[in-house]
């Protein structure tokens, strides 16, 4: 867009009316006025005119939040993803017990299993923040927690940590609900140890002699003895999801330990295989007790409520 002086009028779409996207247009219009080269006072002045929005009070945040965005926050530079270690095969082997299987993760659990996403999702986050939810990877809303009722049965993944507001600036400038410039700071980290691909086993691997089904069932189990073992050593897990397919999702809540802390556990996670891209805190996760694209609910296996109580900040 060509920069404009404060007084030539604007090309910025009619708000639509009251229920049918107001946010998103309070964000795109003071996005267009800062690109137009209007001051923040002015960008102010037009969307209060032109919001449909009946509740001034309302308004008048939504605007401010939008401009603060905008104009006052500088968007967030994804760093340079960390050197972790690979897997070690070792570390892994010293620490699997045969007799943890998926099922018996259920019967570790303290607390009652949620019986829905919804209810999965009111637990695992406190108060009513911006939580970011995608049916599919490329097909995701941001919205409050209480927005999201009776919206999750049929939605496959989610950003396991709150998010700043209800859109963010991509890398090239692009508005988007799902972004790292509108992801808040780590509250649960995912570890995800999916196992080898069958094809990539060692020849005199033992577990090339299974077929495809049992091999994954095996390997589900292994990453159920490595969630038990993360258990015992006092890692606060929160949740544990099976994804549906060769996977299962640990929810370890990190919110009470420093970024020191948090960056040593995920370090130690990547010795037992966990998959290196689950650091970034805006990376999708799989939704508890959400439906995968196959049509395979993704249950929930173990969960712990008090998991805010649990360990002290480090």
């Amino acid at each position: 867009m060509s920069r404009n002086t404060e007084n030539q009028p604007l090309p910025i779409l009619t708000c639509p009316p009251e229920g049918q996207g107001v946010n998103h247009w309070t964000f795109l219009a003071v996005l267009s006025c800062k690109q137009a080269g209007l001051s923040k006072e002015k960008a102010r002045e037009i969307v209060c005119n032109d919001t449909t929005r009946v509740d001034t009070s309302k308004a008048e945040a939504e605007i401010e939040r939008a401009l603060d965005k905008v104009y006052d926050s500088k968007s967030k530079r994804q760093k340079a993803q960390p050197k972790f270690p690979s897997r070690n095969p070792s570390l892994i082997s010293r620490v699997i017990d045969l007799s943890i299987t998926v099922e018996e993760l259920t019967n570790l659990s303290p607390c009652q299993i949620p019986s829905s996403s919804e209810e999965a999702v009111d637990r695992l986050f406190i108060g009513n923040p911006f939580l970011c939810v995608g049916k599919g990877l490329r097909r995701s809303w941001t919205l409050r927690k209480d927005q999201w009722i009776g919206r999750l049965e049929d939605k496959e993944f989610i950003t396991p940590n709150p998010m700043t507001s209800e859109y963010g600036l991509t890398k090239v400038g692009k508005v988007s609900p799902h972004t790292a410039d509108n992801t808040g700071p780590r509250m649960h980290q995912i570890i995800e140890c999916d196992p080898l691909k069958w094809e990539d086993l060692d020849e005199d691997d033992p577990r090339k002699l299974l077929d495809s089904k049992d091999y994954l069932k095996q390997a589900k189990d292994e990453q159920a003895a490595i969630a038990a073992h993360l258990l015992k050593n006092d890692v606060n897990i929160a949740c544990i999801v099976d994804s549906g397919g060769k996977s299962l999702h640990i929810w370890a809540f990190v919110q009470n330990l420093n970024e020191a802390a948090q960056f040593n556990l995920f370090q130690y996670a990547c010795g037992l295989g966990a998959d290196h891209r689950m650091w970034r805190p805006f990376q999708f996760a799989r939704l508890p007790g959400g439906l995968r694209e196959s049509g395979v609910r993704q249950r929930i296996l173990y969960f712990n409520e008090n998991f805010t109580s649990c360990g002290d900040a480090k």
